[in-house]
Formats: C-alpha cells, structure tokens, sequence
C-alpha cells in the first residue's frame, strides 16, 4: 500500500469514493443528501484542492488501484480562543474491500505528518453520528469528542 499525494489521475476513483460514502450518509439520514450534479461539483471542488499548499490530499494506492483518500486543510480558530492554526479532516474514505485493514490509519498518519511539519499541534474532523463505524475508527485512533452538532428544518 502506498500512501501518496493526489494528481489528477486520480480524481475519478476519488469521486467514485466520495458518491459511495455520501450514498451511504444519506441513507443514515437525509440531512447527507446531495443536489444534483453533487458529482461534477466535487469533481471540480477535488481538483481545485490538489494544488492548494493549505490543503494535504493524499490516497491510498495499490497495484495501480485507488482503495481510499483523505483530504485535509489548516484552519485558524476565531479570535475568541487561542488563536493558533489545526488540522481538520474534510474527508477520509476507504472503499468497503479496504476497511480494517489499516488503511484509514495509514491515510490520517500521513496527514497527520503532513500537519506537523507545517507546525500544527491539533487535529479535529466532524463525523456523522448516524455512522457509528467510523466514531469508532476516530476514537481508535485517539479522538476524542468535543461537541455535537444539531440540525433542524424551518
């Protein structure tokens, strides 16, 4: 398994990905459900982060096949707290035949790597609750939970 930058090249097993994690939220709940030409918009959304120097976009690769990617960019908090910059965890999808097999942990060690050598001290993601598998995941790899975030129709 090679864990490496993305190109180009991969942008659409990347977008297969992403279309199969977001079927899988919206089927959890209909909060995760995407506009139409979701597809083509991730698409461009995905290529224009592969050049972005505040963004770390790896995938997983093996024998010429993309099995998983994570895509991550350096925030700064608002200036009420201590303002220093941290990682947030946009995505980080692996395909169903590479799930518990480490690949997830290789992708986010990676980028977490990749934050540390741009001086970041911390890391954070948001993680639907409706996916108790991937909660699981963070906490195996030592998050912890902060907050919740609540949604309601008007």
């Amino acid at each position: 398994m090679e864990i490496r930058k993305a190109r180009s090249g991969d942008l659409e097993a990347v977008v297969g990905l992403w279309t199969e994690m977001m079927r899988f939220h919206a089927e959890q709940d209909r909060y995760f459900e995407v506009c139409v030409g979701a597809e083509e918009k991730f698409r461009e959304f995905a290529k224009n982060n592969l050049s972005e120097p505040e963004k770390i976009f790896l995938v997983a690769e093996e024998n010429g096949k993309i099995d998983g990617y994570i895509l991550g960019e350096i925030l700064t908090y608002p200036p009420v707290y201590e303002s220093k910059p941290y990682g947030n965890v946009l995505d980080i999808i692996v395909k169903g035949t590479g799930r518990r097999k480490g690949v997830g942990q290789q992708l986010l060690e990676a980028t977490c790597k990749g934050f540390a050598a741009r001086g970041i001290e911390e890391v954070e993601c948001q993680v639907s609750s409706a996916n108790p598998v991937s909660n699981k995941f963070w906490q195996k790899m030592g998050f912890r939970e902060t907050m919740k975030q609540y949604y309601r129709k008007i």
